[in-house]
C-alpha cells in the first residue's frame, strides 16, 4: 500500500525525476547556489545532502555511489576534494532555502537554494585567470592604433600618386597632338605649292 507516501512526483516518471534531481544537485554543487521552484529545490536538496554525506565518507565505495547518484565524474571529484572537507565538522544541514516570492506568469513559488559553507575555490580561480587571454597594455594599444592610422593614410595617398603619374603620362601625348596639329597646316601649304609648281611646268 502507498500509505503516507506523499512525496511530490513533479508530474514526471521515476527515471525523469531521478535525472532532474541529479542535474539540480550537480548545478548546486558546481555554482554553490541555484534558483528554482520550491518542489524542485526540495528534490535537489535531498540529492545534494546525500552526495555530501558520501563525500565525507571518502571511501572508494562512497565515490562509486556518488558517481552513480550525480552522474558526473568531474563534479564528484570536486565534491570529495573541496566541498566535503568544508562540511567535515557539520552533521547535516548542508543547504539553506531562501524564499523569493511568486514567479511572474504562473505564480510558482521561487526559492534560492544554496550551500551553507563557503567553498574555497582559489585554485580554480587561479587556473581560470591563467587560462584567460592576456589583456593588451595601453602602450601597446596606442602603438597599434598609430600603425592602423599610418596604414589608412598610406592607402589614401596611393590613388593621388597614381593620378599624378597618369597626368605626367598624358602630358607628352598632349604635346605630340599639339605638334601634329601645328605641322598639319604647314604640310598642306607645302603640298599646295608643289601642286602649283607642277602645273606651271606642264603649261611651259
Amino acid at each position: 500500500m502507498r500509505h503516507r507516501r506523499s512525496r511530490h512526483k513533479l508530474n514526471r516518471s521515476a527515471s525523469h525525476r531521478k535525472a532532474l534531481g541529479a542535474n539540480l544537485a550537480t548545478a548546486l554543487l558546481t555554482h554553490g547556489r541555484i534558483q528554482t521552484t520550491l518542489p524542485k529545490a526540495r528534490l535537489a536538496r535531498e540529492v545534494a545532502e546525500k552526495a555530501i554525506t558520501l563525500g565525507k565518507d571518502g571511501s572508494l565505495h562512497a565515490r562509486r555511489q556518488a558517481i552513480a547518484l550525480l552522474r558526473n565524474k568531474e563534479v564528484t571529484y570536486s565534491l570529495f576534494d573541496q566541498i566535503a572537507p568544508a562540511f567535515a565538522d557539520v552533521n547535516g544541514g548542508y543547504t539553506r532555502t531562501l524564499k523569493l516570492g511568486p514567479r511572474p506568469g504562473d505564480a510558482a513559488e521561487m526559492v534560492l537554494l544554496e550551500l551553507t559553507a563557503v567553498i574555497d575555490t582559489d585554485a580554480e580561480t587561479a587556473d581560470a585567470v591563467a587560462s584567460a587571454p592576456a589583456v593588451a597594455e595601453p602602450a601597446q594599444e596606442d602603438a597599434a592604433e598609430d600603425e592602423a592610422a599610418e596604414e589608412v593614410s598610406e592607402a589614401e595617398e596611393e590613388p593621388e600618386v597614381s593620378a599624378t603619374s597618369d597626368d605626367e603620362d598624358s602630358e607628352p601625348v598632349a604635346e605630340e597632338v599639339s605638334e601634329s596639329a601645328e605641322e598639319g597646316p604647314a604640310a598642306e601649304d607645302e603640298s599646295a605649292e608643289d601642286a602649283d609648281g607642277a602645273s606651271e611646268a606642264d603649261e611651259s
